[in-house]
């Protein structure tokens, strides 16, 4: 591919195509196209400031402190959309299918709603949720969001995968079709 005035141009682990250098955003939208698999970096030369952009198509990054966490979003939310899933929903309070947000059964530490990282609603009608664990360490507290988010409508389907694609734990409704 032709990267023209961009200076490298590297493919990390995940897959996502990491550019820097000077004109990085022409460069990027002619071989990204508009979708959410790119992530660029400001290079030195272009006086802009440190780290990746992070992938907004979906709102507003996840976190800045793991782009890696964020660009897994915003892909889930791109396959899910490619598949005609609708209400597209990234970090948002946790809704059931008929679009009204679903509190915790057992509020604590203030936390009302929880938010899954996608969220989408099936071409069927069916509510998916999905969260990641980007660190081992939070794989507890994570288990125990999931099974809140499990609790409060237990009509979606909800799934929990480590970043690298394993998967956790997965809930389908009885009766629910999944994939």
């Amino acid at each position: 591919m032709a990267l023209e005035a961009a200076a490298t141009a590297q493919v990390v682990a995940d897959g996502s195509l990491v550019l820097s250098g000077v004109a990085v955003g022409e460069a990027a939208s002619r071989m990204c196209g508009g979708f959410a698999m790119c992530s660029t970096m400001a290079g030195a030369s272009s006086g802009g400031g440190g780290g990746p952009k992070l992938s907004t198509r979906y709102g507003a990054p996840h976190t800045r402190q793991n782009p890696l966490h964020n660009e897994t979003i915003e892909r889930e939310l791109a396959a899910r959309e490619q598949a005609g899933h609708t209400d597209l929903r990234k970090n948002k309070a946790q809704l059931n299918a008929k679009g009204q947000a679903v509190p915790t059964s057992r509020p604590a530490d203030g936390v009302r709603f929880r938010r899954p990282d996608v969220s989408s609603l099936r071409p069927d009608g069916v509510r998916h949720n999905t969260n990641y664990v980007s660190d081992l360490r939070d794989v507890k507290r994570e288990l125990d969001a999931f099974d809140a988010m499990k609790r409060a409508d237990e009509m979606a389907i909800h799934e929990l995968y480590l970043l690298d694609g394993t998967l956790l734990r997965r809930y389908v409704p009885p009766g629910v079709a999944y994939p």
